[in-house]
């Protein structure tokens, strides 16, 4: 079998978001700066965090589960 993907050991992780069916965490962490990033439990990475935003934070889920909202900073891109 193929190694598995694991997250990096951030120096913080910050308002856990998880979808209502409990597939996927969207988490902000604490770095060389705030990023968001989102964990699907379902795939074989799903021990790693991926898809992250840089500046984003304060993740929150739609009601359906398919898309993630966060706060940036002012001038940062709206995704």
């Amino acid at each position: 079998k193929g190694a598995v993907a694991t997250t990096p050991a951030y120096p913080a992780y910050y308002r856990p978001a998880v979808t209502s069916d409990g597939s996927r965490l969207a988490v902000q962490v604490l770095d060389q700066g705030w990023a968001v990033g989102v964990r699907t439990f379902a795939l074989p990475s799903g021990n790693a965090i991926s898809g992250f935003v840089a500046g984003g934070t304060a993740p929150r889920w739609s009601p359906d589960g398919q898309r993630v909202a966060m706060s940036t900073p002012h001038g940062g891109p709206i995704r």
